[in-house]
């Protein structure tokens, strides 16, 4: 509850970040530490984190403003989300002055935002007295991400809200900037109708916090398996011996055996370093099982594959970053690009920034190692109707792909080498350069298409299937003024330059280009 420190001289109000797991709540705490560093009074304090998640509570102390003629400061916790740890964010959330409630966009995890204020509704009832409420929608970036309107219509609440990509620092200044201004308004307000008379005392420390929380009772049958979670993170892994090749935590020789070839990404890597959080680390568990049979190449370009096991690791020249936020903003955009792919993305997927020494940090990529089309094509094994699916399903895949460049730039790998197969269906499994997602001047994607076939004659002789698919995707995903758009950004290349297969394929979509261009 408000208090005025006569120790400070000043109000002190707590700000309470809630929600359900990974919904941002410790993303955003640990942005405003960044964002407010010469405003606030402490570091960031996360006791007992484990795997990436908050044990007890993240705690910081911000100066911020005025409040009824004192300065004012501001202590910002967010809460465990575990289910577990209940009784921990019911005790957090009885102290909290006004609450931000920090909810995933994603149109199927609003139902789980909205589960996840049932807390909040129990603990105002008890207190007998309205807690100021304010949501962040977060995780903006996501394809099916709803608006912040649409999440409070969703949650049935009347609130502020604010659309936010904590992971990229946006909006969560403005997200506490109007926690502030609403606990502000209700406390002058309650003052000014007598109904409120702020506590004169000494200001809750972190410490005195943490000592009521672990009073508290956790359920004995999760009990073990998060503290010995929590225990786990406190050892050192990975250290050096100058005397000789290092052996990293997966168990494989790592960078010092070879200079070309960047440390391996490892389970404890800091929190906000791999994507997914939580289904990435227990991917890279299991890679210790295989990691001694792993299997290194280098390519001349410098770029470094790893096949361990059924995955396949990969990064290179353009994964490597003098600074880890610099690696880590880069993976930030690079799973933004990925989630796009919708449909086309790997479940498997992994991105880790692993810190390679005291001034790099690499990006690495972890995909199921699945046979390409390319290779499917080439080995000639396949029964025709197979190879005439299979041609099929790559030219409706190739137009997706297309149709994402097209909106959001980037450029992606449409040759068949780009497309993984798997129970008949495809993945994208080619790259995506971190430092060129940001650039936004399109390609020429007519030559990107043209290249595209170029390679596909190159493993397959008759090219019919694909170029009749991409016909009809073309049309059935792109309007004509897609189309021509399309056709703008297209140059081609002298027909006399091109495989016969080509010519013809080209020409083909050359005319339905330019037909979508005359539509427009």
């Amino acid at each position: 509850m408000a208090i005025f420190d006569v120790g400070q001289q000043r109000m002190c109000v707590r700000v309470v970040y809630d929600g359900v797991a990974s919904a941002g709540k410790t993303t955003n705490v640990r942005q405003l530490a960044e964002l407010f560093a010469t405003q606030r009074t402490c570091e960031a304090f996360s006791p007992g984190e484990a795997d990436g998640r908050t044990l007890y509570f993240d705690w910081l102390q911000i100066t911020a403003g005025m409040a009824c003629g004192f300065p004012l400061v501001c202590q910002v916790i967010s809460v465990p989300g575990q289910l577990v740890l209940s009784a921990r964010r019911r005790h957090l959330l009885a102290t909290a002055d006004v609450v931000v409630h920090v909810c995933d966009s994603d149109e199927t995890a609003v139902l789980r935002a909205a589960s996840g204020l049932a807390l909040f509704d129990a603990v105002e009832s008890e207190r007998g007295e309205r807690i100021p409420l304010v949501v962040q929608a977060n995780k903006q970036d996501q394809p099916r991400a709803l608006s912040g309107a649409a999440i409070l219509a969703a949650l049935g609440r009347t609130a502020p809200v604010v659309e936010a990509i904590a992971s990229d620092g946006i909006g969560v200044v403005d997200t506490f900037v109007a926690a502030v201004r609403t606990v502000v308004r209700s406390l002058e307000a309650q003052i000014e109708r007598g109904i409120c008379r702020v506590a004169v005392d000494v200001a809750e420390t972190a410490e005195a916090v943490l000592e009521k929380l672990e009073a508290e009772e956790v359920d004995p049958e999760w009990a073990a398996e998060m503290y010995l979670e929590e225990l786990s993170n406190m050892f050192t892994f990975g250290e050096e011996n100058s005397a000789g090749p290092s052996i990293d935590v997966l168990g494989v020789v790592s960078a010092r055996v070879d200079p070309r070839v960047p440390e391996l990404p490892s389970e404890h890597v800091p929190t906000g370093f791999v994507w997914p959080a939580h289904t990435g680390r227990a991917a890279l568990r299991t890679l210790g099982a295989e990691a001694a049979n792993a299997r290194f190449e280098i390519g001349a370009d410098g770029g470094v594959r790893v096949t361990c096991g059924a995955l396949v690791l990969t990064t290179g020249p353009e994964g490597r970053f003098d600074t880890a936020e610099s690696a880590r903003q880069a993976l930030v955009r690079t799973a933004r690009e990925r989630a796009k792919l919708g449909a086309l993305l790997a479940p498997e997927t992994v991105l880790v920034a692993q810190p390679s020494g005291a001034a790099t940090t690499w990006l690495w990529t972890i995909l199921p190692q699945l046979p390409t089309v390319a290779e499917l094509l080439a080995a000639g094994t396949q029964a025709p109707g197979d190879a005439h699916d299979l041609l099929g399903s790559y030219g409706t895949a190739l137009v997706e792909t297309l149709e994402l460049e097209l909106a959001n730039g980037g450029p992606l790998d449409l040759s068949p080498h780009g497309f993984g197969v798997r129970d008949g269906g495809l993945c994208y499994v080619g790259a995506l350069n971190a430092r060129d997602l940001g650039d936004q001047r399109p390609r020429d994607l007519g030559r990107a298409l043209e290249d595209a076939l170029v390679s596909l004659s190159l493993v397959c002789d008759d090219l019919e299937p694909a170029v009749s698919a991409i016909e009809a995707a073309l049309v059935a995903s792109l309007s004509s003024g897609e189309l021509a758009k399309l056709a703008d950004a297209a140059t081609f290349r002298e027909p006399t330059t091109l495989p016969v297969a080509v010519r013809a394929a080209r020409s083909r979509l050359e005319e339905l280009l330019a037909r979508g261009r005359r539509a427009a």
